[in-house]
């Protein structure tokens, strides 16, 4: 593996390189970090990672108002956790909107993603539905969100057969 694909810890130093070619090849795309604060100004922890592409983002304009957000593992060296929002075009096929890693699926991280969903994707609709089908946290998380209050969004959490640790 490492011969095909180098070591974990060059490949996650080639992160920032990578994200860079993402905003400077797809313009308008959008990428917020944040860094967990460290003792070491030269080296930063990364905490939360957020990306939308813009092509992806006009097109929500066209399509349903509806949003649905999930996370997943990422099963790799580094535990994070991917939470991604999606929604469907008028032929009814995936439009993902927005994408994010972070450490832990936290309501602070839910809050985080969805405050970064709501000002870059969001902005500016009158009425949007969130669906979700798995956390009490994303919930709290839209407590203190502008963008996910209602009237102007309504919040469906999906019965769901997983615990609220998962």
């Amino acid at each position: 593996m490492e011969i095909a694909y180098d070591t974990w810890e060059s490949s996650a130093q080639l992160l920032p390189k990578y994200i860079f070619s993402l905003f400077k090849y797809n313009p308008g795309t959008v990428v917020e970090w944040k860094h967990l604060r460290t003792n070491n100004e030269m080296s930063k922890t990364l905490n939360y990672l957020f990306w939308e592409f813009r092509p992806c983002v006009d097109g929500f304009r066209h399509c349903r108002k509806i949003i649905s957000v999930d996370g997943t593992q990422l099963y790799t060296k580094y535990k994070h956790k991917m939470l991604i929002g999606i929604t469907l075009d008028a032929n009814n096929q995936v439009l993902p909107l927005a994408f994010a890693i972070v450490d832990e699926k936290t309501t602070d991280s839910w809050k985080w993603f969805l405050e970064s969903l709501g000002r870059h994707v969001v902005r500016g609709e009158s009425v949007v539905c969130l669906i979700s089908d798995r956390h009490k946290r994303i919930v709290r998380a839209t407590a203190d969100l502008p963008y996910f209050q209602p009237p102007h969004v309504f919040l469906v959490i999906l019965p769901s057969s997983t615990s609220d640790s998962d």
